[in-house]
């Protein structure tokens, strides 16, 4: 039984692709979204308030719940004004190089491509069980070449969202 690196070996060269990729699709939110925001957390906190006046909530509950709905306020509203992360992608037979961390394709199982808001995604599965999926947008220049070297080394999957990706792309987050 060959080893992945000499079964590698084998295949012909390919040519070294870089890019750059933001992580996220900045959302463009109106004045609505941000009255929702608001009113969705006054909700909550009554809801906390009528728990303690309930007696289901002691004070010490009511103050940590409290405490929580603000820290995850202000992080949602810090991070909706935050610019979006950018990375650099280098695609070889190597591997796959993420902001000079390198990859090798022997870490993912499978690939695929969806579009996502009119642009297109890579999305990287992992072999582990619990892994996490490396989702980067391409362009269209790039995009065949990428597929084709990925071709090489893994099979192509259908990728759909999964319910997390839809539901933060549903609220804006």
């Amino acid at each position: 039984m060959q080893d992945d690196n000499n079964s590698a070996s084998n295949l012909p060269k390919t040519d070294v692709i870089s890019w750059t990729s933001t992580e996220t699709i900045s959302q463009k939110r109106s004045g609505k979204w941000y009255a929702v925001v608001v009113g969705v957390f006054i909700a909550l906190l009554a809801v906390d308030a009528l728990l303690f006046a309930f007696g289901i909530f002691d004070l010490m509950a009511l103050i940590s719940t409290a405490a929580l709905l603000v820290a995850m306020f202000v992080a949602l509203m810090i991070s909706t004004k935050l610019p979006a992360h950018e990375s650099s992608y280098v695609l070889s037979n190597d591997g796959l190089v993420i902001n000079g961390q390198n990859h090798p394709l022997s870490e993912f199982r499978a690939f695929g491509v969806r579009q996502h808001g009119g642009l297109w995604q890579l999305v990287l599965i992992p072999v582990k069980r619990f892994g996490m999926e490396i989702v980067s947008y391409i362009d269209e220049q790039n995009g065949e070449r990428i597929v084709d070297i990925l071709a090489n080394f893994l099979p192509m999957e259908e990728v759909p969202e999964n319910g997390v990706d839809r539901l933060i792309d549903r609220l804006k987050i």
